[in-house]
């Protein structure tokens, strides 16, 4: 190993450090307990040698060498955290003069600041950390004395509990809290969840579950545990199983909870966990559950707001379930689902309808969708589409992240057709009796990875476009579209259809067309869209056009194609 390797491996500690800095509740750590000797790889093989007759206990030359070396290893972390020291409180110095000028400044500010208003600030920073709400909440407490007297009192600042808190924190927490706050709690899986599993927390909180407002399960990223990961299988559902057992032998309820998030993770396993026997609870309602779903009872019967995040490669664990689910919520309105691998065909699977007329707003999309691999006959999500009836429906919301679009030009055609297909078929056939729709809103781009990334510009020759098919949403008086090909409509989806005339007993009703965010819309295409829509006579009606966010695209252009009226 050369010089310059020598540093990186020391440039690890220092980022190992830092980043144990940043863990979270690490002031309720005990660290002499996780830094004691026992702990030290080191100590541990040599515990026996450490008296006056070492000397005798070392027998042969390879044990004297590795006693040695440990040795010496340790004569190195001293001297490394010799200079840690000095270094890092060389910082610290610097850090708390800086501090000292900083808050003195922002004092001058804050001094003039109504306490009422300096305590909403605080309630505002604690709600924006989500489970580290609690730490913040500490932190601020600790700037200075004008602040703890404040955020001792704002008693909302102490209502995020955590499974992962010392029991110390959580009496103090429930404590400054009062008698009427409501909580935030987090209960969290992870090695420590496995161990000692969380009846510790949730008896500690005995006294105030029942005013528990939001519940969030999480569990630990099972990548960073190697070839132990199998381990860590199902670990929301085995905490939600935990908790509703712990629940229903103590006869305790969440009277309060209107708010249930679990954040599953996309490589584990899971069954359908918890008790559905168990009433705990008639106030939820919003649900957020990704990758994973609670088995479906009574206790989302009140559910008004339900958003999911699945893989639905194996319709038959996902979205069959999925299906069973929605069927427990008679009295939803807003559903989200954001799908993952929706491409993926599925064989003889039955889907029983499911008729949810209280959704008024439907919220779709698909991410790393691979267009080459769609069949309409063959696909899952669109069997689940023409299953689930929402005859109420009012705005409708769908957004396709394709993984790839061919882009070589003897694909074009193909890319075209398909496409067409999926948008077709994403709008199924009974959503043309749905006549109290008011908006829909289409998007197509390039699921390049998290944010969203947007394509490059397209290539001249590119022919590919995405087919409206008009005749699937009559009843819409407002559409809404962004794409970074060329857009036209038709009387249905396919390529040879487009210019064919929308009955007049369909009386349709498209009065608004917004493009947004369509960056390589050129004049041209724009009025290929237009012309789409004269030649279905349905321009004549359309009274409004938004053009938004199309950089290819001047106002001028836009004047050009459709005049100034509509505009």
């Amino acid at each position: 190993m050369n010089r310059n390797d020598g540093a990186v491996g020391l440039s690890n500690v220092l980022t190992t450090l830092e980043e144990a800095a940043r863990t979270l509740n690490v002031h309720s750590v005990d660290l002499r307990k996780v830094f004691g000797p026992e702990n030290w790889s080191g100590a541990r093989k040599f515990k026996g040698l450490f008296t006056e007759d070492a000397g005798r206990r070392l027998v042969d030359a390879d044990c004297i060498a590795r006693f040695m070396a440990s040795a010496f290893e340790m004569d190195v972390v001293v001297s490394m955290l010799d200079v840690l020291l000095e270094v890092a409180k060389g910082l610290q110095m610097q850090f708390r003069i800086s501090q000292e000028i900083i808050v003195a400044k922002l004092s001058k500010g804050i001094k003039s600041l109504p306490t009422e208003l300096l305590s909403r600030i605080f309630q505002f920073a604690v709600w924006d950390q989500d489970e580290n709400g609690g730490v913040q909440a500490i932190r601020l407490s600790h700037v200075s004395r004008r602040f703890r007297t404040i955020a001792l009192e704002t008693r909302g600042l102490w209502t995020t509990l955590h499974s992962s808190d010392a029991p110390h924190q959580l009496k103090a927490f429930l404590s400054r809290s009062g008698l009427n706050e409501e909580f935030h709690a987090f209960i969290h899986f992870d090695h420590r969840a496995i161990v000692l599993g969380i009846s510790q927390f949730v008896l500690a909180c005995h006294p105030v579950i029942s005013r528990w407002r939001t519940l969030t399960l999480t569990q630990e990223d099972r990548d960073q545990y190697g070839e132990s990961a199998h381990l860590y299988y199902g670990g929301v559902e085995k905490n939600l199983e935990e908790f509703l057992t712990i629940l229903s032998k103590n006869n305790l309820r969440l009277l309060s909870l209107e708010e249930l998030d679990i954040r599953g993770h996309r490589g584990d396993r899971y069954g359908h966990g918890g008790n559905s026997g168990y009433d705990w609870g008639s106030n939820l309602r919003t649900c957020r559950c990704s990758y994973f779903l609670p088995t479906p009872s009574a206790n989302f019967f009140s559910v008004s707001t339900f958003f999911t995040t699945q893989d639905v490669w194996d319709a038959d664990t996902s979205l069959v379930p999925l299906l069973e689910f929605l069927l427990a919520m008679p009295n939803l309105t807003t559903l989200g689902m954001e799908l993952y691998d929706a491409y993926a065909p599925v064989h003889d699977l039955p889907f029983t309808n499911c008729e949810r007329s209280s959704i008024t707003s439907l919220h779709l999309q698909l991410r790393k969708f691979q267009l080459d691999e769609f069949e309409v006959g063959d696909s899952g999500i669109i069997s689940f589409l023409e299953a689930l009836r929402i005859p109420s429906l009012e705005e409708l919301f769908i957004s396709i992240g394709f993984r790839d679009l061919s882009d070589s030009e003897p694909d074009f055609i193909d890319c075209t057709e398909t496409l067409a297909d999926l948008s077709r078929a994403l709008l199924p056939s009974h959503l043309q009796n749905y006549n109290l729709m008011t908006s829909m809103f289409f998007k197509i781009w390039v699921d390049g990875g998290t944010p969203p990334r947007e394509p490059q510009v397209r290539d001249p020759l590119d022919s590919r476009k995405l087919v409206v098919p008009l005749d699937r949403i009559p009843h819409v008086p407002s559409v809404t579209l962004s794409s970074f090909i060329p857009i036209v409509f038709a009387q249905d989806s396919h390529s040879d259809n487009i210019g064919r005339k929308i009955d007049s007993s369909e009386q349709h009703r498209l009065r608004e067309l917004k493009l947004v965010k369509c960056e390589n819309l050129t004049s041209e295409d724009f009025k290929q869209t237009v012309d789409s829509l004269q030649s279905l006579d349905v321009w004549k009606d359309v009274v409004r056009v938004v053009v938004e966010d199309c950089s290819r695209l001047s106002q001028d252009e836009v004047v050009d194609v459709i005049g100034r009226e509509r505009i």
